[in-house]
Order: C-alpha cells, then structure tokens, then sequence
C-alpha cells in the first residue's frame, strides 16, 4: 500500500522541503513521495516505513550502472508498504526539530546536530551519527548504554560482537574458518538491524557500555532495515520470516555422512564403504572431493578411475548415498571451458576478454582457468543441464566449494560482460551473493527434474536467502587442534542466529599437521559433531573414517567415537523432526541459552554451550581430560537430567553451578522438563534398507514440574525425501504427535502414517528414574537409569495416553 504523508506546516515553510536548524551539520528533511530524504552536506539518505513495523534506510550512489542497479535490486528482500499514516511535522522549539513519524506512530525520527534519533511511543531506541562524507561515509548506530549486541553471521569465536571489527567480505581462510556474513545485527535491548550491502563495507562494535556500531562504506549503496521486538525470540524469527521458507533436507542427510580429500577412485571408496558393513557401522552418505573428476570444470566423472553406473548401483545396494563437490573454477582445458566461453559466461575484464590465471586448483604450472559468470545470459540454463545430469547419473546431493568465491581477481566483470559491455557488474558487488545465485541456480534445475522432493547443498558460503535454498554451511579448512574445536559452537550459535539452521563443521579438522587428528580430539570432535545439526567428518592428507584409532577392539578411543556415530544414526529422524519444528516455528536448531533463557543475565554472554530446540541443553568438551579439572558447567537456573546417566542436577545458574564430572564417554548432554525425544532403535549399517526398523523407537521424556507445562513434538514418518507442507496441520504430517502436560504423555499417530493399515509402531517409553515420581505404578520397569514402558501404536490404537510419573508419591 502506498504511504500516505500529512505534513504538519507552521508558517513561512515550504511544502516540498523542510530545512531545519542553521549550517550544514544539521540534516535536512525532505518529503518526497511516500519517503522521507535525510541529507547532510553530500549524504542522501531515504527512509520509509515498511511492513507496518519496520523502517527502511536506503543510500543511494549516482556512480552504479544501470545493470548494478538492476542486479542488487534483485537481490534486496520483498517488502511491503505500511498501511499506517506516517506523518512529518516540524516544531518550534529554541532550535527547529524535524519530525518524521512512520508505521502508524510506532516511531519517531528527529533530526539534531550530526545526525538523527528514532524513538518507538516516546522511547528512545538509537541513534544515527553521520561522522564521514562524500564517497566514503561512515554511520554510527548508537543503540544504547550497556547494550550488548549480537549476530552477524559465522564469524568469531564469541557470541557477542562487541569490540569485533570485521569487514564484510565472504571468505574462507585457510588453518583459520570460514568467514560468513549475514549482517543481520540485533542489541539485546530488541532492536533489530539488517544491512544489504557489498564487500566493501566495514562494520565496527564499541564496547557494551556504550552499545554501538559504525558501519563504513566506501561506496554509498546499501539498504539498512529496523525493527524492533521486546522478545528476542520474535526478534529472530522475523528475520527468519524475511528470509523465506526453509525446506527440509532429504532424511538421509540427518545422519551420519563421510567425507575426505579425498578419494582417489572408485575402488577406494567403495573398500571405505566395505569397511563401514564389515564393522556394522551405519553411513548415511560419502562425499566425493576433488578426485571424481579428471579437471576442474569437467562437472563430469573421470571415467579412467570412476564407473559412476557400478558406483551407484554398489552403493545403492548398501543404502549410501553420494554428495559429490563442484567448484565455480574451469580450467582452460576442461570440458565446460569452451562452451562457457562461446556464450560469454566466463569472467572478463573491460576489454571482454576472459580473465585466466593459474593457481593451486588447475593442478598444473602450465594450465590456467577462469571463474564462471553465473549471471551471465546462458550460463543459468546451462549449468542447469550439468547439475540435471549427474543428477540422473545417481548423484544424491551437490557440494558447492569456493564460491565466496575464493578468488576473484578485482578486473573481473560479471553480468555477461563477454557479450555486452553494458551489462557488465563489477566483482565487489557480486561477490557475497555468488553462491546464493548458484545455489538457486541448481534448486531451480532439481525442480524441473524431480519436482516436490527435497535437495542437498553444502556449502560454506552464502547470503540471507541461502537458507531458503535449503543450503547446508560448514566452518570451512579449520585445524585440527583443541582451539579450533572450542571455536566452532559460537560459530554455530551465530550461524543459527542469522537463518543458516543447518550447519555442521569438519569434524576432525580439516588440517591435521601431524597426520591423523589426535586420537582423544578426534573423539571429542566426533562427539559434538553428533549433537550439532550436521555430522559429517572431514580432513586433508589422512582418513578420517571413525575407526581410524583402532588398535585393538578394546581401544576405548575408537570403540567410543563409533558409539557416536550409531547413536547418530538412531537420532537421524529426530534431527529431521526437529528441524521440522524449528522451520515451523522460525527459529534456529542450534540456539543461543538466552533465546531460551532470557532472564537468566549469564545466558547473553555464553559461547560454549547451546541449545538444540527448547529442552536439550548440550556444552561440548573442547580440551583433553588432563584440563578440565576445574571444568563447570553452564546451565541455566532449573531441573536438568543427564541424557546418559539420567541423573538429576538443579542449578541456580551462575550462583549455585552444579558439579559435573568430566568423562570420556560423553560430553554434556541435558534435558529439561517439557523434554520429548524420539529415536529409532539401534542400526548398523544398511539399516536404512529395512522397513521393519522404522517401526520400534525410543522416546525420552521427561515430565513436565507443573501442571501447566505443556510441550509437543511431531516426529515425522514420512519416506525421507518428499516435501513436507511446513504450514500443515500436526495432524495431517504423516507421523507421531506427542503432546505432554504436565506428567501426562498423550500419543497419536497421524496423517498417512495412521491410514496405512500395515503400521505398528512399538515404542519404549523412558523416564529418569531420579525424575520426582517416576516409575510410580506396576507399568513401569526400572532399567539402568531409567524406568521403561512399552506401548504399541497402530491405526486401531492410533492414540494412547501414559502418566509419566506420579506427582502425589
């Protein structure tokens, strides 16, 4: 709807421009339209209200080309007008006062000397300084004393951004991370900042005591929106909602997948795979990196090491899926080479000529390659044609490697520039959206091909619309040492924070400089990669299959990273569940305490550990056991129950920690009242090939401490690769809906699975037998740590009630 201006005039001012206060350090403001320009010596600024909540600041730069101009409008998020009746008034005070009230009076611009504040009814949110001008501006957001500020994307190793000054360029630095940024911004006070801009931008954090930040442009185009929201989990899931619905991955994806660089040949992945089933080992999928093809740019299978037929009837036989990895580089005598420069989508420079240059990846001092031009016309329906064809030669997911991209020399144009000089787009501006266009680019190829099914990419860039893509991120070619494992939870907090709700690290490390990953790191690293969204190990120059430290089978080390990776398989469907409810309700699998825990104070400054939806508390262990003599835990204030031993801990948070024991067995895993968590029953490998399975589980739960608790939980039941109806009805999703109140369990099954009349779903119920009136009747067996229960569902007892404990004893 188009915004409607009343601008309330006192005498002797014009309509068309309101100039207030005297000299040049005073903004003007001027209504034109439906916006609101803000101008300061050389800076424009326009302001709108947009969404019936939310303020857009867009700059503008006379210097971009009509196809720049074109290509980031393409890439800004969808908005709607306000429907509210913003107005501007000007007052006269002892110096004049612009006014500018937008989104139906929820806030309040007023110009001052330097700058501008924005209030919400009366209340003051932040500040806008203007400290820089002409070509190179710097704005400064002040968002308030002792306000701590978050998000940014997966960039450092501590939550809070405060003190951090990063420049806003996707790259992958190599022994360091993974540098993604989504400049999402929110201040734990509730205001909610997201920056569109380029690479060229800088951003700067003060300190918590003053709140603030200062972004740096060297070129005036960006587009800046605010909200703000009291309630951080609402905070969050607007962005979420700006961003777009996230599908789910297939369920194969949700296990256990094994990666390295890499496999050679046909026969020693499929000798990797023959390992897994003579251990009875499950493997949800293997990654193919570089070897699969004979250059790079083929996008094709080396047929002299690869018989992609046999491969995939080999492993479809043994229920293992293929990832395999494409790069955005052709060398000059691959077979994409050519046809990609006939059409003109390969960089090029002013000239038009394509842009070579020889580096590690032509694998030869005598060869060079270029970078595709993916938006160049062509380029999307051609590189559709390759994705659709190894997709049809038994390739199950797409691994889309270096596209920050990695290199990108700064002559190269994009837009077509081989073809017309006037559409060309200079690197800059493309660079953080590379991967998002060649992410698309492929889901749109899936689309025509296998329609209504859902896709696999992984990748360790993107942008705001990479989640709705379905794209998976990891942390990049970390080491493998104990510093670069305790750096990845913050990364996966902040990954989450900002839409990317799978994500997963090399578990391992990438980089072993003494060979294979230290036996006890390689454990620890195993062990947090099963409680992160994705587990998938990785590494350069030596296996990183689970097995690898085997001496012996009494070798505790091994024997207990390849319970890890089972227990992975059992927890499969349950990761896709939960990433169900997390795209249902908006916001992140892998979640900061304070979404959670908000006024618990110790939670907004917590790095360390996470939450895995509403109710799994989970602090991995990122030293050796000779360290953590003095290791507490985080948790926050309330009843905790050990996901292993069951056993019962209540903390005061930060006043009353309770004491926890390290071991080597597990990291810290708890659950609190309100918890359901479904799981199938032990697998091994090749288990995803039996039906059978699918129909026994184990349900942890743990009651609710008061009658009014109420938590739910859909645990779905579908064939693993069919789209799912993210706005559907519990009831319609084929599957089990839990729904516990208070100490009450209630069951159904729902959907298809409840119409099949072949279902029978045998479950073992648990409860921690330290839970306060567990096991309180003859239905319940005390096993270990837990009392157990067996039920059965089927479609003529498709829903059973079952009191989890018995409060009065």
């Amino acid at each position: 709807m188009m915004i409607l201006f009343a601008a309330l005039l006192l005498p002797g001012f014009s309509s068309c421009a309101l100039q207030s206060g005297a000299g040049s350090h005073q903004p003007r403001l001027q209504l034109t339209g439906d916006a609101l320009r803000i101008t300061l010596d050389d800076q424009r600024l326009i302001l709108q209200a947009v969404e019936d909540d939310m303020l857009s600041l867009r700059w503008d730069d006379e210097r971009l080309s009509p196809a720049e101009r074109e290509f980031l409008e393409a890439q800004r998020m969808p908005l709607t007008g306000n429907s509210g009746d913003p107005q501007m008034e000007v007052q006269s005070e002892l110096r004049m006062i612009d006014r500018y009230r937008a989104a139906a009076g929820k806030f309040e611009i007023e110009s001052r000397t330097g700058g501008v504040d924005v209030f919400r009814n009366g209340e003051y949110l932040w500040g806008l300084d203007f400290t820089g001008f002409g070509h190179a501006s710097d704005f400064r957001f002040q968002t308030g004393e002792n306000n701590t500020l978050y998000g940014l994307g997966g960039v450092d190793d501590d939550i809070r951004l405060n003190g951090l000054s990063r420049r806003l360029r996707n790259e992958s630095k190599y022994g360091d991370h993974t540098y993604l940024y989504v400049p999402f911004i929110f201040s734990r006070d509730g205001d909610g900042f997201f920056i569109q801009g380029h690479i060229q931008d800088a951003m700067g954090f003060g300190s918590e005591a003053d709140g603030s930040f200062q972004l740096n442009q060297q070129l005036d185009e960006g587009t800046l929106l605010y909200w703000h929201e009291a309630d951080t989990r609402q905070l969050v899931r607007r962005f979420y909602e700006l961003g777009g619905d996230r599908p789910l991955a297939p369920e194969w994806f949700y296990g256990y997948i094994q990666s390295r660089y890499g496999y050679r040949n046909q026969q020693e992945a499929q000798e990797v795979v023959e390992e897994f089933a003579v251990r009875n080992i499950p493997l949800s999928a293997l990654v193919l990196d570089l070897y699969w093809f004979a250059r790079m740019g083929d996008y094709d299978w080396d047929e002299a090491n690869w018989d992609y037929r046999e491969l995939d009837r080999f492993l479809e036989n043994r229920g293992v899926k293929t990832v395999t990895i494409t790069e955005p580089y052709v060398r000059e005598d691959a077979l994409m080479f050519q046809p990609l420069e006939d059409m003109g989508a390969m960089g090029a420079d002013r000239e038009g000529n394509t842009v070579t240059w020889n580096s590690w990846w032509t694998f030869s001092q005598a060869k060079e390659g270029g970078i595709i031009d993916i938006f160049a016309p062509g380029a999307e329906e051609y590189l559709a044609r390759q994705y659709q064809r190894m997709k049809e030669q038994g390739i199950d997911g797409f691994w889309t490697d270096l596209g920050e991209p990695e290199e990108r020399p700064n002559e190269i144009l994009f837009g077509g520039a081989l073809q017309d000089r006037s559409k060309r787009i200079r690197g800059f501006l493309v660079h953080n959206y590379y991967n998002q266009h060649w992410s698309r680019i492929i889901v749109d190829a899936m689309k025509e091909i296998q329609p209504g099914t859902r896709q696999v990419i992984l990748s360790r860039s993107g942008n705001w619309q990479s989640p709705s893509l379905g794209v998976s991120v990891w942390t990049g070619d970390v080491q493998s040492s104990w510093e670069a494992l305790a750096q990845q939870p913050a990364q996966g907090i902040t990954a989450g924070l900002t839409g990317f709700q799978l994500w997963g690290h090399d578990v391992g490390g990438f980089i072993a400089r003494n060979g294979i990953p230290d036996a006890e790191l390689f454990l620890r690293w195993n062990q947090f990669g099963l409680w992160s969204p994705v587990h998938r190990a990785h590494g350069s120059g030596s296996p990183r299959e689970p097995f690898i430290h085997e001496q012996s089978s009494e070798d505790p080390m091994a024997r207990l990273t390849v319970q890890s990776v089972v227990l992975r398989e059992q927890l499969k469907t349950f990761y896709e569940s939960l990433h169900l409810q997390s795209i249902r309700e908006n916001l992140p699998i892998m979640r900061p305490l304070f979404l959670e825990y908000p006024r618990w104070e110790q939670a907004w400054n917590i790095s360390d550990a996470y939450m895995l939806g509403e109710s799994i508390y989970v602090q991995p262990l990122t030293a050796p056991m000779t360290r953590l003599e003095e290791f507490s835990l985080s948790l926050p204030p309330g009843q905790w129950y050990d996901f292993y031993s069951g056993k019962r801990y209540v903390s005061g948070g930060a006043d009353v920690t309770p004491e926890y024991e390290p071991v080597l067995e597990t990291i810290p895993v708890m659950l609190s009242p309100g918890a359901i968590m479904p799981m199938d029953s032990p697998r091994g490998f090749g288990s995803q090939r039996e039906p059978a399975r699918r129909n026994r589980g184990i349900v942890t739960l743990v009651p609710h401490a008061s009658e009014g608790g109420e938590s739910e939980f859909v645990w779905l039941k579908s064939d693993g690769e069919s789209s799912v109806d993210m706005g559907a009805e519990p009831e319609s999703l084929p599957g089990v809906h839990f729904l516990l109140r208070g100490e009450t369990l209630t069951m159904r099954l729902t959907g298809g699975y409840a119409a099949n009349p072949e279902t029978r779903l045998n479950l073992e119920l648990r409860v921690p037998a330290e839970v306060p009136g567990a096991g309180g009747d003859e239905s319940w067996t005390l096993q270990g740590a837990y009392y157990t229960r067996e039920v059965q569902l089927s479609p003529s007892a498709s829903e059973i009630e079952v009191e989890l404990a018995s409060s009065g004893e």
